[in-house]
């Protein structure tokens, strides 16, 4: 088995590595979180003297722990960290080397879509998306690999570094190229190490060359006011929003018939918690298909059914819609839901960005979002359990602030500003941009609030020792009983 290490304690001699057998190294270019951490960053020193053994380097960027994780930081802290993380390549002699992004805790699917993955999108940005790999446990790996947001290194793999942490069991050999299958062991010159199997020849020892799928870019969605025939952006809308999405095949030729002038996105449930995909598709013995363009399952997953009218409103009438004709103006989305059950959170959030997304691309608000009972005049109450007020208002934040806008509005509003301010600092002759000095502002304030962690728990630590000595000195001085406090 071919294997490489990786270790933050100290730098294992590179003759110790050869004879222990493994094959390279994994190397950290963060800086030191802790006084122990002698591995950290990676030195010219030490890049020559592994490249003059020839072992091979891939280099991973992580400063915070668990309790307080690099991509929990979003857009601002991966601009910051891929800029220092370029800094620090170049200090050691590997400028364009690509760099693994640690997601060293058990990551949700909605940490990832609201912050993790504007931490990799921002990223991406600074340093290219080939030049971005992932480390964290296989589905984490998986949702980078689906969002595009790190480097391919093959069809159908990605720069991904899965550890068997939180990972229940999944190597993820089919996708990634390095599996932290062993933890903590000792290794060579008795340092604490990691020890990786290699599943592909490359897992980021050497720079990747850009495609142009790779180069970050918009996605290919854009507003389409005044909207009229079948909408064939649907798909593509709604992956710019954050949704997964798979597209039922024949979909963009399945329907009734054409739209006329869409004007918005009707809500539907399904009546059951586990309705099939083929029963919106080819409908039921009272009403064939199909029963509305998109199907949401519970795991907020956005099945893409068809791009033609389909029998979803029935009955009824709402302002700027057509008394009983609103299958040709809205497109419908069928949850999965009984109307009493609950709501996942990871659905109801997809269903609020498949919403955003319809509206924002026909350049509407979220008024033109409407649940079928709102609509219906055959008493019709879908979706059960849901405040369309409340759903509205979750709607309009995702239309006002699109999630794949996030980091351009980010950059391109303080990029603009090329004016350069001196620094308040009595001495300092620096002068720099006002994104320079937020992204300085974002890493200081990161590494204050690390020491403040830190010296909170030293605090604590001496407060419970001395209570611990003062009682040890009541016990010797006051048998009886009294207290040295009691007694002051």
């Amino acid at each position: 088995m071919n294997t490489v290490i990786d270790f933050s304690a100290s730098f294992p001699d590179a003759a110790a590595i050869r004879s222990a057998g493994h094959t390279g190294v994994i190397c950290y270019i963060s800086p030191p979180r802790a006084s122990w951490m002698k591995a950290k960053p990676l030195t010219r020193n030490i890049v020559d003297a592994y490249r003059s053994a020839g072992i091979p380097i891939a280099c991973v960027w992580q400063y915070g722990g668990a309790d307080h994780p690099d991509a929990m930081r979003g857009a601002a802290g991966g601009r910051a960290d891929a800029e220092a993380a370029q800094l620090a390549l170049n200090a050691a002699g590997m400028p364009a080397a690509p760099v693994y992004f640690a997601v060293d805790f058990d990551i949700r699917l909605d940490q990832w879509n609201d912050t993790a993955a504007h931490y990799f999108r921002a990223a991406a940005a600074v340093l290219g998306s080939h030049r971005v790999g992932i480390y964290g446990h296989s589905r984490v790996v998986h949702w980078a690999m689906e969002d595009g947001l790190v480097a391919r290194v093959a069809p159908g793999r990605v720069l991904g570094w899965v550890t068997s942490s939180w990972s229940g069991g999944d190597t993820a050999r089919d996708y990634a190229v390095l599996y932290q299958g062993v933890h903590n062991v000792t290794g060579p010159g008795g340092i604490q190490i990691d020890v990786n199997e290699v599943y592909y020849p490359e897992w980021g020892q050497n720079p990747l060359t850009a495609t142009e799928e790779q180069v970050p870019q918009l996605p290919s969605t854009q507003k389409h006011p005044g909207w009229s025939g079948d909408p064939s952006w649907i798909a593509d809308a709604l992956r710019a929003f954050g949704v997964k999405v798979v597209e039922e095949p024949g979909w963009t030729d399945r329907g009734n018939g054409d739209f006329l002038t869409l004007w918005g996105v009707m809500a539907h449930h399904t009546g059951g918690d586990n309705t099939p995909t083929s029963l919106i598709r080819d409908g039921r013995s009272d009403l064939r298909g199909m029963l509305a363009q998109i199907h949401l399952l519970r795991d907020g997953e956005a099945r893409v059914v068809g791009g033609g009218v389909a029998w979803h409103a029935g009955r009824g009438s709402h302002p700027g819609l057509p008394t009983n004709n609103a299958n040709y103006h809205t497109i419908g989305i069928e949850a999965n839901n009984s109307g009493t059950s609950p709501w996942p959170p990871e659905m109801l959030d997809a269903y609020h960005r498949a919403c955003a997304a319809i509206c924002w691309t026909l350049d509407v608000d979220a008024t033109h979002t409407i649940g079928h009972k709102e609509y219906s005049s055959d008493g019709k109450w879908d979706p059960g359990g849901i405040d369309m007020g409340d759903f509205r208002r979750a709607v309009q934040r995702y239309i006002d602030r699109p999630p794949f806008l996030e980091e351009e509005n980010f950059m391109t509003d303080f990029d603009k500003i090329t004016r350069t301010y001196p620094s308040r600092v009595e001495g300092s002759d620096v002068q720099l941009r006002p994104i320079d000095y937020l992204a300085m502002a974002d890493a200081n304030s990161f590494v204050a609030r690390v020491n403040t962690v830190e010296l909170i728990a030293a605090v604590r630590n001496t407060a419970d020792t001395l209570a611990r000595v003062e009682a040890k000195l009541d016990a010797l001085v006051n048998p009886a009983g009294t207290s040295i406090t009691e007694r002051n």
